[in-house]
């Protein structure tokens, strides 16, 4: 079947029920689907499918396809009323439900491209900044690009006092610190006339030299600095907007990220990163400044678009941004998510509040931007803490909610070891215990990279500090992951393109298309906002089923106890603590066994509503380093579902995922095999191969795993669920 409009090509469906989209598929979209081409309405009057025309670059449009609601395919069609598409010889191919889903039962086929490569929009670069800076000696080679004889267009400059004292001492940094520091340990070492004459003379270099590191401004008059690619065309476009994290200020960290937005850049984004410098180096608990800092450069972004006669003048869609960051700039991005929806915060115990509505002689804020999507690289967690009068500082800690989340760690990392980004996202996009059928406000993803690094996300940091660079992924490579990565999320969250849904779910998909190479090892998770919970696991007391289901958690046939997935002394994470290779921040189910058949098993199963939408079987697990696992060896189970009328399903996990042994997190690792961390794999079974095993999926009553594929072993589980 082919749908066209004026003869033009909308999608095309084959007897088998494979669809394919001439240009794409918009999830939820259909409030920005004017002018409209064609359209689908229910029998109340809603809108359910519409189609319009889209640029596809910056000359050549397309008609795309948006719906009310999501479009799966490989989908079980619901027993309730919907539009049908039944093939010649019989059978549902294809329907849309009053929901506004659309569910085709074979393949998505539509023709995609690189999300990573360079697309179809040419692309104009650009640099703003301040116009009265004026870099010493020690900083120009870094800054010279935001020199006013260089620079595009002209910013001026926010007061931060007061959410933080002072920009970074750069100095600290310099040849001439380290040698006076050098000087210092020698001296210290041994007392010797000789020392204490080179200590003097480094220290009066030192000093000498101070003046050539000092930044040209002070915290009441931080620049707002930046690089942008700017997609040729009508638009609007969408924005992200980029923050480094901390390296050393002589280096400026902001030009790391241009392979990311030239490529973003050239598939209809404006793509930004800016200059936080001057807070890197010495400071402390300054990330909730590098939050308001990413804003303010949105806020300008939102300027420029007001402003007529200006390159950006309606061309900034600010209902659809994303902010990106990297190690503390990483951890950044989700306290600007926060700060978005606010008025005033308070940076610290014992400061003032600060508002950041707009008020106030140099006003911060406001913002109530879209925000899209938060993308973080290998973040930080807790360096700001939300300040709450009623508790202390130290059980505080940011939560995303409302808008999506990917994060992305590498296994190599020699910096953020302990992979603290993980905590904030099992924080993430929490669920209401009073409204557990209800989606969530948002999606998370989750990358754990085996061989990535730190540095090489940003092209001008190198290799990490004491690592032999023979032993990490290539840069290129590296560099290429995180260029699919980011641009799936991208299509997916700033483009609405959901054919894209499958490699944000599980990027491993992209080795397939050769946009990855085959030599990446990826553990992935993927948690969708419309999901009703078997098990959270983060019940206190007896195990048991999280309601509004009910069931019979049953532990008689293996060893399984219900436990929290953390270290035991966060101060402590590798060396003593036998629970180190457990870095999380929510409830799990650990089962042990050591004859092959053991199983765990959750019977009885009711849902207690309707789950016509939901269509996968969705589960996180992990082996650990415990010595029942053998070293360097995949781990594997089976999982077995059963109906109603006692008709059962069965599959091995590593049909729909590896599970790979836990991979070293730095080189050389630290003292010992603490140094590995458990990271759980999603799992996730179309509801559709379960029914074609004869299942009548809508009543599934038994759940169980099943550990006969390994002689023994002991995994982790999390957040079994029907999802979609």
């Amino acid at each position: 079947m082919i749908v066209q409009y004026n003869g033009a090509l909308v999608l095309s469906l084959t007897v088998e029920g494979h669809i394919a989209f001439a240009a794409y598929c918009e999830d939820e979209n259909l409030a920005e689907a004017t002018p409209q081409t064609l359209s689908i309405t229910a029998p109340d009057g809603r809108r359910l499918l519409a189609s319009r025309v889209v640029a596809v670059s910056d000359t050549a449009t397309a008609i795309d396809v948006t719906l009310a609601g999501r479009m799966s395919a490989n989908a079980v069609f619901p027993p309730s009323r919907s539009l049908q598409i039944i093939a010649p010889g019989g059978g549902v191919v294809a329907a849309l439900t009053l929901d506004g889903d659309l569910l085709a039962k074979g393949d998505d086929r539509t023709v995609l491209a690189n999300p990573g490569a360079t697309g179809p929009f040419p692309v104009d670069a650009y640099v703003y900044a301040d116009p009265g800076l004026a870099y010493p000696s020690g900083l120009i080679a870094g800054y010279a690009l935001f020199a006013p004889s260089t620079v595009d267009w002209n910013t001026g400059t926010i007061d931060l006092s007061g959410v933080i004292d002072e920009v970074s001492d750069a100095s600290l940094s310099s040849p001439e610190y380290w040698a006076f520091a050098e000087a210092y340990d020698a001296f210290q070492a041994s007392a010797t006339l000789t020392n204490e004459i080179k200590l003097v003379g480094a220290r009066s270099a030192y000093l000498a030299a101070k003046a050539n590191y000092a930044w040209p401004f002070d915290i009441t008059r931080v620049p707002l600095n930046g690089m942008v690619w700017v997609p040729k065309g009508a638009g609007p476009f969408p924005l992200i907007v980029f923050a480094h994290g901390n390296h050393s200020p002589l280096d400026n960290s902001t030009p790391g990220y241009q392979y990311l937005c030239e490529k973003l850049a050239s598939h209809g984004i404006i793509a930004a990163t800016i200059d936080v410098n001057f807070l890197n180096a010495n400071l402390h608990g300054e990330n909730g400044a590098r939050a308001i800092l990413q804003l303010e450069h949105v806020k300008q972004f939102e300027g420029w678009n007001a402003r007529p006669g200006h390159r950006l003048h309606n061309k900034v869609d600010t209902s659809r941004v994303m902010l990106a960051g990297h190690s503390r700039g990483g951890e950044a991005v989700a306290h600007a998510s926060m700060f978005n929806r606010m008025t005033s915060f308070t940076p610290a115990w014992r400061r003032a509040p600060v508002a950041i509505d707009g008020t106030g002689t140099q006003p911060l804020g406001p913002y109530a931007f879209g925000l899209r999507g938060l993308i973080a690289i290998a973040p930080t967690d807790d360096q700001y803490k939300p300040v709450a009068p009623l508790l202390h500082q130290g059980v505080v800690s940011t939560v995303i909610d409302r808008t999506s989340y990917l994060l992305i760690h590498g296994t190599m990392d020699a910096d953020v070891v302990s992979f603290d980004g993980y905590r904030a996202y099992d924080r993430a996009l929490p669920y209401d215990l009073d409204r557990m059928r209800e989606p969530a406000t948002g999606y998370k993803a989750l990358m754990w990279v085996y061989q990535a690094n730190h540095n090489y996300f940003n092209t001008t940091w190198g290799h990490d500090s004491d690592q032999d660079p023979v032993k990490v992924m290539d840069p290129n490579l590296q560099r290429q992951l995180a260029s699919v990565v980011f641009g799936a999320w991208a299509q997916v969250h700033l483009l609405g393109r959901s054919s894209y849904w499958p490699i944000v779910r599980r990027p491993q998909l992209a080795r397939t298309n050769a946009w990855l190479s085959a030599d990446v090892t990826l553990v992935s998770q993927y948690h969708d906002r419309c999901r009703l919970w078997v098990h959270t696991f983060d019940n206190s007391g007896l195990l048991q089923v999280s309601a509004p289901v009910t069931g019979v958690p049953d532990t008689r046939n293996c060893t399984a106890e219900q436990r929290y997935l953390a270290v035991s002394d966060p101060g402590d994470l590798h060396r003593d603590d036998p629970t180190g290779f457990l870095y999380q921040q929510t409830g799990g189910l650990r089962v042990l066994w050591n004859t092959s058949g053991e199983r765990y098993i959750v019977s009885d199963l009711d849902f207690h509503g309707d789950t016509a939408r939901l269509q996968v079987l969705s589960v996180r697990a992990g082996q650990s380093i415990e010595a029942q696992n053998p070293a360097d060896t995949p781990q594997d189970f089976r999982i077995l579902v059963t109906d109603r009328a006692g008709t059962t399903f069965g599959a091995q996990a590593s049909a729909y995922a590896a599970l790979p042994y836990p991979g070293p997190l730095s080189d050389p690792p630290d003292l010992s095999e603490y140094e590995r961390k458990t990271v759980m794999q999603t799992l996730r079974i179309p509801l559709s191969e379960i029914a074609g095993a004869g299942v009548n999926v809508r009543e599934i009553r038994r759940i169980e795993f099943v550990f006969d594929v390994t002689a023994k072993g002991v995994m982790y589980f999390d957040d079994l669920q029907l999802s979609l």
